[in-house]
């Protein structure tokens, strides 16, 4: 099956998201356990395909994946599932559990497709139901249901079944290369593209013995990373292989024992400090910044498009593989029009759930404010003092669940003050990138993966980090940003994947308040 390496994209681009804030102290914890998942079965369901996959990063297992697809009458339903933990230094290793489900007819029409993501104290599950030229989604967390309705994108694309035999008929048919749109329930409503080419043949082991087997190449927008594959003679994909700078990415087909077996070593592996970049010289009373410039440079490959947004401007280099930003805190860029008038900056969503009661009252605290930008920093405020328990215990909560735990590292602040923003009438976003900590990890003068949020104001998308004992500063780099209309935006981070462990910085200047 060709949609494992998808989960896997998800499961990357959380990694950024699970760092945590550089400025919060860790948590000590046990290791987590992967644990099967419950398995339903209708009687009148017939399997089609199972395919289980052990998932490795840099060596070392850390979980596992798996596909199952069966049948009644003519509706066919494609499931597919992943858990995998890692470590975060001395914090409790995460362990992140996604599940989807598409539902199909036997000639490709799309009936409805689920999410589930666990990834916090509580699981946010989302299905879409195909009703028409419409698509309704409805979103759950702890009792309490949001729904939305879109439109039907307008580009042809197919359902995972289709798509899955497809792609068989192209490598039977001796295809060199082919290309396939296809709708996910991680990446929401959103169309994705794959394209996939041949790169000759390769030999791999399947049951202990050495067979040949087709090397295809596949690149995607939730997966900018090309992917290697190999694919048996029955036109499974038994092997998938992701460089990554933190690790390669590996996955390989098995058996269900093998993939649900204990993981073996003393735990999740430690990937969060190869994701760090160490810039070249140290930056002094980094919280006092108001203006930098850095040189970004990418290791291996080119450098994703890097925004131009907040308080940040970027120059590409003319080959790609690098970038000069230039950070100024005082002269925040303008939003573009189609920015302004995009309902997903100013409308409730799963993460984003200002409508609940609990945010509304937090929220509620700032509106003897005079204009939105006093809001917008009384609001940051109240964030930074009401996450008392900060911390890297959860991975990825939204604001309500924040709001009462009280609990978070930079992803809960990022996604309240968001939150909260809103629920005062100003469009809001998170912010996706790194921060300067002078030590974390035992390392001294890195960049770490963090979140935060941006406001818009006055036609200005303006910076506001609420980890911090200040309002922001120049000592951050954006690499993304997203509404969370629909989750993490995976297509939206993409780009992230390939920065991870492959990125350069170049302190070229920095500037102070006077």
């Amino acid at each position: 099956m060709h949609l494992n390496k998808r989960l896997i994209a998800r499961f990357l681009l959380a990694l950024p998201l699970l760092a945590g804030s550089l400025a919060l102290a860790q948590q000590p914890g046990a290791p987590a356990v992967l644990e099967p998942p419950v398995k339903t079965e209708a009687a009148d369901w017939s399997p089609l395909d199972e395919d289980w996959m052990t998932v490795e990063i840099g060596g070392s297992r850390v979980g596992w994946m798996s596909t199952l697809v069966d049948q009644s009458g003519d509706r066919i339903r494609t499931r597919t599932s992943s858990k995998m933990s890692i470590g975060r230094g001395a914090a409790t290793p995460v362990t992140i559990a996604i599940d989807s489900t598409f539902l199909e007819t036997a000639d490709g029409k799309p009936l409805s497709m689920s999410f589930t993501q666990d990834m916090a104290a509580s699981v946010i599950e989302t299905k879409w139901e195909f009703k028409g030229d419409k698509i309704v989604q409805t979103s759950t967390q702890s009792g309490r249901t949001t729904t939305r309705e879109f439109d039907k994108p307008t580009v042809e694309w197919m359902t995972p079944w289709k798509a899955d035999r497809f792609a068989r008929e192209q490598r039977r048919a001796g295809a060199a290369e082919f290309k396939v749109v296809s709708l996910d329930p991680q990446n929401g409503v959103k169309p994705i593209n794959t394209a996939t080419r041949r790169d000759g043949d390769a030999e791999y082991e399947i049951d202990g013995v050495k067979t040949k087997v087709e090397k295809w190449r596949t690149i995607s927008d939730i997966n900018p990373v090309e992917a290697v594959e190999y694919v048996d003679a029955g036109g499974d994909v038994v092997y998938q292989e992701i460089p990554m700078g933190v690790g390669k990415i590996v996955m390989r087909e098995t058996t269900k024992a093998e993939a649900m077996a204990d993981v073996p070593g003393s735990g999740a592996p430690e990937i969060m400090a190869k994701s760090f970049a160490k810039p070249d010289k140290p930056i002094e009373n980094s919280f006092k910044s108001v203006t930098a410039k850095f040189k970004l440079t990418a290791r291996e490959g080119k450098l994703p498009e890097m925004p131009s947004a907040g308080a940040q401007r970027v120059e590409m280099s003319a080959d790609g593989k690098s970038a000069v930003l230039t950070i100024d805190i005082k002269t925040p860029q303008a939003a573009s029009e189609a920015e302004i008038t995009d309902k997903a900056f100013t409308e409730t969503s799963t993460m984003v759930d200002f409508d609940d009661p609990l945010v509304s009252k937090l929220a509620a605290r700032a509106k003897g404010e005079s204009d939105a930008m006093a809001k917008a920093l009384a609001l940051r405020k109240i964030v930074y003092r009401h996450i008392s328990k900060k911390g890297m215990a959860t991975a990825f909560a939204s604001a309500s669940e924040t709001a009462r735990t009280q609990t978070g590292d930079c992803s809960e602040h990022g996604v309240l003050l968001a939150a909260m923003l809103r629920s005062q009438g100003i469009p809001s976003r998170v912010a996706l990138g790194l921060i300067y900590a002078p030590e974390f990890m035992g390392e001294k003068g890195i960049f770490g993966w963090h979140m935060w949020s941006q406001a818009l104001i006055d036609g200005k998308w303006i910076d506001l980090d609420a980890t911090l004992p200040v309002t922001y500063c120049a000592s951050h780099i954006l690499t993304g940003t997203a509404s969370l209309a629909d989750g993490i935006g995976a297509s939206d981070m993409a780009g992230i994947m390939q920065l991870l462990g492959n990125l350069d910085v170049e302190v070229l200047e920095v500037g102070y308040a006077e």
